[in-house]
């Protein structure tokens, strides 16, 4: 039997014979008195003349109350049914609002969100439409909000050889008087970087790049100061389409892949530091290769030697050698063993990679903090 059956009421007949037998005996009571105790208790005619009346009396009542009864248990049924229904179109109500309102705000954050990757993605263009202070401080702070470069800093070669020079971009906050939050002289600072050139003078410097001054001003005085430095070639070598080219290019691959953007070739892979030619970069967690993500790991590089500070640790100490990985399928190999030299450089680097050294780089400049009026 199933369940439903069990919860069904049950008959009680033992009770309704007793309560039938009791009737029984209470109409018949009348006629025994007349019979055997005193005939002035009625008639047998009038006595079942009073007992057929009150039995359908009682009968009328029963069916009265049958009807009642099932007329207010209908009504209370239906009561019932409406405050039920009523309360679940409430409830329906309402979850179709908090629905809607959900939507709506998942639709918002969609757009933002929408909106901040075209804004990375228009980078390129609008370095290559305008290289301008402007827009490469606005490129680097798109950049610093999601903290996609290491160091807040974003090294591209000068021409497309493969030992081309390196310049460095970086949109920080300088320190002054010894502290970390002053934000009242923020600059982009373009380092040229030439340690990778062995044979070269070790000597770096900053070119300061200032608000109001044009891109071109600031070129040649940035080959100007190269050609002081001893590095006339370079400077004759360097062609600053393709250097702003990859400059653009990097900033909207470095944001894309922080955001890890279905088709971001640096999805996954840190935080960018250089670019070395169109396929490979060094970033905070290795080398990344296009098509390959990252392709050498920060922890697959070995321990440099510690500093010589006695001759006892100079004779003791042991040669450092670059590793060979192999190279990625469809990947440059001089360009590739440009790329885990310069790594090399950084890793494993001293402190966790993505952790900014504030006390080293300054502080980022971001759209939240930046000195330059946007639309």
């Amino acid at each position: 039997m199933s369940n439903q059956d069990d919860n069904q009421p049950k008959a009680r007949w033992g009770l309704v014979a007793l309560v039938t037998a009791l009737g029984a005996l209470v109409i018949g009571v009348p006629f025994a008195l007349t019979k055997w105790v005193n005939p002035e208790f009625g008639t047998p005619q009038s006595l079942g003349s009073t007992a057929l009346i009150n039995v359908g009396t009682t009968l009328l009542l029963a069916a009265l109350l049958v009807w009642l009864g099932r007329s207010f248990v209908s009504h209370a049924e239906g009561a019932a049914r409406r405050v039920v229904e009523e309360r679940t179109e409430e409830f329906r109500q309402e979850t179709e609002d908090i629905r809607q309102r959900l939507e709506a705000l998942q639709g918002r954050v969609d757009e933002r969100t929408a909106s901040a990757e075209a804004a990375g993605a228009a980078v390129a263009d609008d370095i290559v439409t305008d290289v301008s202070y402007e827009t490469v401080t606005r490129a680097l702070e798109l950049a610093n909000d999601v903290e996609a470069l290491w160091h807040s800093a974003i090294t591209v070669p000068t021409n497309d050889s493969i030992d081309a020079p390196a310049v460095r971009l970086s949109w920080t906050a300088a320190h002054h008087g010894g502290r970390f939050d002053d934000l009242d002289n923020l600059i982009a600072t373009l380092e040229v970087d030439y340690e990778h050139h062995p044979e070269s003078s070790t000597r770096r410097f900053d070119q300061e790049w200032l608000p109001g001054v044009p891109a071109d001003e600031m070129l040649h005085e940035l080959k100007e100061s190269m050609i002081r430095a001893d590095y006339g070639e370079a400077a004759q070598a360097l062609d600053a389409r393709y250097m702003f080219e990859r400059f653009g290019h990097g900033i909207s691959d470095a944001i894309a892949g922080k955001r890890a953007q279905a088709d971001a070739w640096l999805k996954g892979c840190g935080a960018l530091h250089e670019l070395v030619g169109a396929d490979l970069a060094v970033t905070s967690l290795g080398v990344a290769a296009r098509g390959h993500g990252l392709a050498f790991k920060s922890s697959e590089f070995p321990q440099r030697p510690p500093p010589v500070v006695s001759a006892e640790q100079l004779t003791n100490r042991k040669l450092y050698r670059l590793p060979t990985p192999p190279v990625p399928d469809g990947i440059d190999p001089e360009h590739w063993t440009v790329a885990i030299a310069r790594a090399a450089e950084h890793h494993p680097p001293v402190r966790r990679p993505g952790i900014p050294d504030f006390g080293g780089y300054g502080i980022p400049v971001t759209s939240a903090n930046s000195p330059v009026p946007r639309d």
